[in-house]
Parts: structure tokens; C-alpha cells; sequence
């Protein structure tokens, strides 16, 4: 699918609808904005990534937000700096982070499945085979700082 994006003032919606939805930021996944419609509070460049019926992925193309009525963010933290591994796993997962974060592992519909406070480890040992979304915000769970999928499969 290739979403298209209307805005009508602060509010960022798709034309059409789909299973899942994931608004994004500057390039780093919105925490919680996870349904048709995205109301904006950040200066910055907007897009949305969609799971269409079929579980195939796409994103649409960038809307540009720089209202003078919009705040900027000012915090920066480099997610390229978090490492999840290993991808696939059969159970525990590592979060290898400079600083301390909080991590929340959704399922795909965007559940949130497990929640972790100053992580650097979760076991998805219990949950079935499949593909789950780490999604690493920092130490007060306000900001998102990076996002990986994992794919959980069933060890030898």
C-alpha cells in the first residue's frame, strides 16, 4: 500500500484506511500514534507507514509541518547508538544503550505486549513465533529513540 496523507490544521489523516498504522517523525516512530489520525504538536516532517490487508508494508511520502504555531523539539539522542539483537531469536533479546531507556514490545496489531523499565534485556522465550516491534523511549518514557522489529521463531 502507498498511503496518502491529508491535513486539515493540525490534524495529519490517511485518504484511505488499513489494518495498522504507524505515524513518524523526523524518522523516528511516533510512541502511540498508532491509528488513522495524527494531531501534531512538533515542528518537523511528517509521514505514515501502513500495514495493509495482505501484511505488506508501505510509507507514504513526507508531509512538511513548520507552522509558526507548532513547537520544536529540542531533544537529541542518536538512536544509532542502541543496538537490539540477536534478530531472529528464540528468546532473550538484548538492548545494548549508552543511557538508561524504557522499552515496550508490541505485537502487530500495536498492542503493547510487554512494558521494561531501565531494560538491557527482555525474553520473548513465551510469546509465539513471530514478528514484534521494540520500541526503546528514553529513561521517562516521554521520547522515542529508536524502533527495530524482531522476529521471534521457535529454538531448536
Amino acid at each position: 500500500p502507498v498511503p496518502v496523507i491529508s491535513r486539515i490544521g493540525d490534524t495529519l489523516s490517511t485518504t484511505l484506511s488499513y489494518p495498522f498504522y504507524q505515524w513518524i517523525r523526523n524518522g523516528v516512530d511516533i510512541p502511540g500514534a498508532t491509528s488513522r489520525t495524527y494531531v501534531m504538536s512538533l515542528k518537523g516532517m511528517y509521514k505514515v507507514r501502513v500495514t495493509g490487508t495482505n501484511n505488506c508494508d508501505g510509507e507514504s511520502t513526507p508531509v512538511e509541518a513548520m507552522d509558526s504555531w507548532l513547537s520544536i523539539d529540542n531533544s537529541s539522542v542518536a538512536s544509532s547508538e542502541i543496538r537490539v539483537f540477536p534478530n531472529p531469536t528464540s528468546g532473550k533479546v538484548t538492548i545494548e544503550s549508552p543511557m538508561a531507556v524504557q522499552v515496550q514490545v508490541k505485537d502487530l496489531s500495536g498492542r503493547v505486549i510487554i512494558r521494561s523499565r531501565d531494560t538491557k534485556e527482555v525474553d520473548l522465550g513465551k510469546l509465539a513465533d513471530g514478528v514484534y516491534m521494540f520500541v526503546i523511549l528514553d529513561k521517562d518514557g516521554v521520547q522515542q529513540i529508536a524502533q527495530q522489529r524482531v522476529t521471534k521463531v521457535s529454538g531448536k
